[in-house]
């Protein structure tokens, strides 16, 4: 289930860039980050 998940927020997050827009929920868990590079860092 988690794995589903996981695709749900990638797909839906998908901008033009490349990067993946994170939802703010997960911001406190994630050290304050929104976003996902297009590299595989997150900012």
């Amino acid at each position: 289930a988690v794995g589903r998940c996981l695709i749900a927020v990638l797909e839906n997050g998908q901008r033009a860039d490349g990067s993946v827009q994170l939802p703010e929920a997960l911001s406190p868990y994630l050290g304050g980050k929104t976003r996902l590079t297009a590299e595989g860092t997150l900012a």
